[in-house]
């Protein structure tokens, strides 16, 4: 009889182990979702960053006029993701690279041609309600949509 409590108090003592180590390995279970939820959230904080980087110098900045004229040139592969306008001296806004709203994030991609055409056009003097000029000083601003990805820059001469 002596035998079947010693079996009995083993079986009770490795129950309550095998409980106490499933439980530890619960909890480390749980602990390492909330750090991979954390860091999911961080490496998508970081990539936002990143991708907005390339922008840094447009951000509430004034640059020249060569700059805008570098930046839509930069830019223009990206139609239909990103748009930049220009106020110039006259008044006039043009829009380059993508048609639609930037601040919405509703941009529709323009033909190589076209963007080719109005910058063109942009840089011949003749042509007043598009000219910018090189050397003029343009105010630059970005446009975000609700994602807080950069979808526009706008740049207006001072």
């Amino acid at each position: 009889m002596d035998g079947n409590i010693q079996k009995a108090l083993w079986l009770g003592v490795s129950i309550l182990l095998f409980v106490a180590v499933v439980m530890v390995g619960m909890s480390f279970f749980f602990s390492g979702q909330e750090m991979a939820a954390e860091g999911a959230e961080a490496l998508d904080e970081t990539s936002r960053e990143l991708s907005n980087a390339q922008f840094s110098m447009y951000d509430n900045k004034a640059v020249s006029g060569s700059d805008v004229i570098s930046s839509i040139n930069k830019y223009k592969q990206r139609s239909g993701d990103l748009q930049v306008s220009v106020t110039n001296n006259s008044g006039t806004t043009t829009t380059y690279v993508s048609s639609g709203s930037a601040s919405t994030g509703t941009l529709s991609e323009l033909s190589l041609a076209a963007i080719n055409t109005t910058i063109q056009n942009a840089q011949d003097k003749s042509q007043t309600s598009l000219y910018i000029n090189p050397y003029g000083e343009f105010y630059a601003t970005l446009v975000y949509d609700v994602n807080d990805q950069v979808r526009g820059m706008n740049f207006e001469q001072q």
